[in-house]
């Protein structure tokens, strides 16, 4: 499901006498998100009910080959030096480390790896991706995070 109004729509398809309001609904879905996204930041695993899996948090460190552009300050040396070489983002302040949250399917029934986890964007300055990199900009605080 896409959205969380799209599983209400659903829900109420499916259990058509339930007096659960719309709001209630989204509340109780945004206290879940918010329960597993603050266990996720403190370096915990999430057991995923009828065997559809764990959530983590796991950290890999950047090829510097691969490492993604930084297309502002490669823009910049090369207005100064038109052959200057292509700048890319090593992330110093993470110790060259970057975080993601994994959905680990290994130990879950069968067709589960038909499916694909996308973690939800939830309010501004409180999503689970905002306070990942707000923590991996911390001083160690990838610290927490399992290694790829």
């Amino acid at each position: 499901m896409k959205s969380v109004k799209t599983a209400y729509k659903h829900y109420k398809e499916k259990y058509k006498d339930t007096d659960v309001s719309w709001e209630e609904y989204r509340d109780v879905n945004y206290l879940f998100n918010k329960k597993v996204a603050d266990k996720l930041m403190n370096g915990l695993r999430v057991v995923l009910p009828h065997w559809m899996g764990v959530l983590q948090i796991r950290k890999s460190e950047v090829d510097p080959e691969k490492a993604p552009i930084d297309f502002n300050q490669t823009k910049i040396a090369r207005l100064k030096d038109p052959k200057a070489p292509i700048v890319r983002h090593f992330n110093f302040h993470s110790d060259g480390y970057v975080a993601r949250v994994s959905w680990i399917k290994r130990y879950s029934v069968t067709n589960v790896s038909n499916y694909v986890f996308y973690p939800a964007r939830g309010n501004k300055g409180d999503s689970l991706l905002e306070r990942l990199v707000l923590k991996m900009k911390e001083f160690g605080g990838h610290k927490k995070f399992i290694k790829k």
